[in-house]
């Protein structure tokens, strides 16, 4: 959004590459004349208590973005941003500072709005290929009213993503992609499908510091595999040639069995389909007595989700390193509290990977949530275990002759014991 906005309506057919370049060169132009002057802020508050907060300060700090129903972005003068942000403090509301020194859309744009429009007046906006959700007015237009006017407000006014954003869901989109190096604003769309209790898939184009290619194809492929259709050609071109190869000699021979035929259910929709039904892990933990075997089963559960969400195999996700270390962002994290939620069929806080940064807090809170503690409750005091005779006085001779007469389920267990023992040797490596 903002600027973005400009090769939105490129990509839609309502500006001509030459003059959506010009309204981003004379927009950058202009707005470099203000660098140093302002700030600006994200926070936890919703478009209507964000401007309920800013009354006192009208002249100073503004909205510039509601990007979801509780995140907005707030922009103006640095010093009353400071006053804004210990007031959110003191309330426990999340404020954090944007790197950046231009207060955009705040009053500091006010001088270089005319301007603008002066600069633009050459501009020929066009009715678009596709709709436009335009969130500088909140409204769906076909592109021909882009015009230098529209630029002007653009610069200075709020920008409406979240509630346009309502708007396509309630028009039936339930895709969204977000083209950009990295994903920004999936959070905050994924945040209002949440809100208004719809069904959409999200994915990104590119992310950070992965091969663009492998990224983008396995966007594709995820769209594909979610019943997205694809334009294959578009993607292999038409340049390939297809090859005659002979038949697969099937022997043609029935194996069905007539009566589960018969009792075969309809197929489940499609938005039933889309949601994945839950794990059986608390099933699989209250198999297991507390302690570290249960410890070590669930932190495997969840080291596996992580690895999904970060296309990493689980041993590369110790117990104890933070998420954001293995290179978790705010995307990733939503992914993996949905992933969970659906797992493990819990309501889950959308700063759950904030509040557990890892997978051994994780584990334990998650544990306790579910009602199956890791840890063995702490047992009456007893008498402690006779000691172990002294290395010298075991008689190693006598210890083999038990062995031999073990039976097979006596020797499986202590098969089982020493790999538990191993594994857990191994996790300690690992976590070294």
């Amino acid at each position: 959004h903002s600027m973005g906005e400009v090769a939105a309506a490129h990509v839609a057919g309502a500006l001509s590459l030459a003059d959506a370049m010009a309204v981003i060169c004379h927009r950058a132009r202009l707005m470099h004349r203000t660098s140093g002057q302002g700030a600006m802020a994200v926070a936890g508050l919703s478009f209507a208590a964000a401007e309920a907060l800013l009354a006192a300060y009208s002249d100073k700090l503004s909205v510039a973005a509601s990007n979801s129903p509780q995140g907005v972005i707030l922009s103006g003068d640095p010093a009353a941003l400071a006053e804004v942000e210990e007031t959110l403090a003191a309330r426990d509301v999340f404020c954090r500072r944007i790197k950046v020194d231009v207060a955009s859309h705040s009053h500091y744009m006010d001088p270089l709005r005319p301007e603008l429009e002066a600069a633009l007046q050459s501009l020929r906006p066009r009715a678009g290929a596709v709709p436009i959700y335009a969130t500088t007015d909140a409204v769906v237009v076909d592109g021909a009213g882009l015009d230098a006017a529209y630029w002007g407000r653009n610069l200075r006014q709020p920008i409406l993503f979240a509630p346009m954003v309502e708007q396509l869901l309630a028009d039936g989109c339930d895709t969204f992609i977000e083209v950009s190096p990295h994903p920004v604003l999936l959070t905050a769309v994924q945040q209002v499908v949440e809100h208004t209790a719809a069904a959409a898939i999200l994915y990104p184009s590119l992310r950070r510091e992965q091969p663009e290619q492998a990224a983008l194809l396995a966007s594709l492929a995820d769209l594909y595999a979610q019943g997205v259709a694809v334009d294959w050609t578009a993607v292999q071109g038409t340049d390939g040639r297809f090859t005659p190869l002979p038949f697969y000699p099937w022997q043609r021979e029935r194996f069905w069995v007539d009566s589960l035929f018969l009792n075969v259910k309809p197929a489940a929709t499609a938005a039933a389909a889309a949601q994945p039904a839950p794990d059986n892990i608390r099933a699989r933990l209250l198999a297991v007595e507390p302690g570290r075997r249960r410890q070590q089963l669930f932190e495997s559960y969840l080291r596996e989700q992580v690895g999904r969400v970060l296309r990493m195999p689980p041993t590369r996700v110790p117990p104890d390193k933070p998420f954001k270390a293995l290179g978790l962002d705010s995307l990733m994290a939503v992914e993996l509290k949905n992933r969970l939620e659906n797992g493990l069929d819990l309501p889950l806080s959308a700063t759950l990977v904030w509040n557990y940064p890892t997978v051994a807090r994780m584990a334990e809170f998650l544990a306790e949530k579910m009602g199956v503690p890791l840890a063995a409750a702490a047992a009456a005091a007893a008498p402690p275990p006779p000691a172990a005779p002294p290395a010298a006085d075991l008689d190693v001779d006598d210890l083999l002759a038990q062995l031999d007469d073990m039976d097979d389920a006596s020797l499986e267990n202590v098969e089982s014991l020493l790999a538990d023992e191993l594994a857990a040797i191994d996790d300690l490596l690992n976590r070294e």
